[in-house]
């Protein structure tokens, strides 16, 4: 099998929803950071609750095109993100 990009696609609704949930996505983190809400996301199969402070690290990461998955400074003392087992 051989998966295609969804980017490379012919049809374009669906790379149009591709794109609509990149930025339903960068939304709800905005919405996060400036309501100090944790964003609840789902990573391999898990409920991950992101820390404000944790997705504040991912936007200046973007910004600087580059990623980083360890703690910062601002994170010292306190736990990585929340995971929670999924339930199914």
């Amino acid at each position: 099998m051989n998966p295609k990009r969804v980017e490379d696609s012919k049809d374009p609704l669906i790379v149009g929803a591709f794109a609509a949930l990149g930025r339903a996505a960068r939304r709800a983190r905005t919405d996060a950071i400036r309501t100090g809400a944790d964003l609840v996301v789902l990573i391999n199969g898990r409920i991950v609750h992101l820390h404000p402070s944790d997705l504040q690290d991912a936007e200046q990461a973007d910004e600087n095109e580059t990623v980083s998955h360890s703690p910062r400074g601002s994170n010292a003392g306190r736990k990585s993100p929340a995971i929670i087992e999924s339930e199914g």
